[in-house]
């Protein structure tokens, strides 16, 4: 039989990494060698959905199976609602790793390799939802919100648009909760966001709500955040359509500091969170199936 030789492409070991949120859908591809072998962003697609989309996209981008595959989904949280979406992707990768949106913003910001093990930091994301997560030098997570639009998702786009709704126009109960019965009805209502927050300096109405979204954010942050041990200011970072905002994500933090003082300390994101999260696939495979829900929520202080 002769000797076959084989291209440089048959040993690459590709990574991808998905966030998969509320408002956008982002998936990067990268090589062994950290090499990005494509990066998409597309309008968001419904959980259900999404295995056919992902299977959709490798194949057409790939045309050869991932190593490793590394999904962060909104409506991901309990390890029952990870193991079944792991289920639905199979067949996909080689090795496929599920955690929630907000988790994988926390891997790629936190989870270098020399930290694995006692990394810490806060991560708060807020885009069609909210919601915040921590994760203690002992490995303990803790999380806030994350409860979905019925319960309001403080601080959230969904949240603003409900509020604009009601305080503007306003809006009766009943039509309230009538724009949380269907996903496409939570979207429309999360894009009244960009509209708040635009009219915030002339309407007062605008610059109320957005004060107060603020404030329910950086609530969030508190609540996980626990009472400090040391005297070093506690890191966190920020996700999600919302807070990728400079000025909107000024006002949290100004909202913090009214509360704490300096306890916090900014770390921003990387440039691509997906594209980090898949230089990280393999580490993240190994520290966040054992870590995957934080064992208690944090109420409300």
């Amino acid at each position: 039989m002769p000797n076959c030789r084989l291209s440089q492409r048959d040993f690459r070991v590709i990574s991808v990494a998905v966030d998969s949120g509320g408002s956008r859908f982002r998936s990067a591809a990268v090589d062994d060698r950290g090499r990005v072998l494509w990066d998409v962003e597309r309008p968001a697609v419904p959980l259900t959905r999404l295995p056919r989309t992902l299977a959709t996209l490798l194949k057409r981008r790939s045309g050869e199976r991932p190593h490793r595959l590394l999904v962060g989904s909104r409506g991901i949280w309990t390890m029952a609602e990870r193991r079944r979406l792991t289920r639905n992707l199979r067949g996909l990768a080689g090795t496929i790793t599920v955690v929630s949106d907000v988790e994988l913003v926390w891997w790629a910001v936190f989870g270098n390799r020399r930290g694995r093990n006692s990394a810490t930091g806060i991560a708060v994301a807020a885009g069609t939802g909210s919601l915040a997560i921590a994760r203690s030098a002992r490995g303990v997570w803790s999380r806030a919100g994350g409860l979905g639009p019925k319960t309001g998702d403080g601080g959230s786009g969904f949240w603003m648009g409900r509020e604009f709704q009601r305080r503007k126009f306003g809006w009766s109960a009943a039509r309230l909760r009538a724009s949380a019965s269907t996903p496409g009805r939570v979207a429309k209502t999360a894009a009244l966001a960009r509209r708040v927050f635009a009219q915030r300096d002339a309407d007062p109405v605008c610059g109320n709500i957005v004060r107060e979204a603020q404030g329910l954010l950086a609530d969030l942050v508190l609540r996980v955040a626990g009472r400090p041990r040391r005297a070093l200011p506690s890191p966190w970072t920020a996700g999600g359509s919302l807070l990728v905002n400079p000025a909107f994500r000024r006002g949290v933090l100004s909202a913090l500091r009214r509360s704490r003082g300096g306890r916090f300390r900014y770390v921003p994101p990387p440039s691509s969170v997906v594209q980090t999260a898949a230089r990280r696939a393999a580490l993240i495979s190994q520290g966040a199936p054992a870590e995957a829900a934080p064992r208690r929520r944090c109420a409300r202080k």
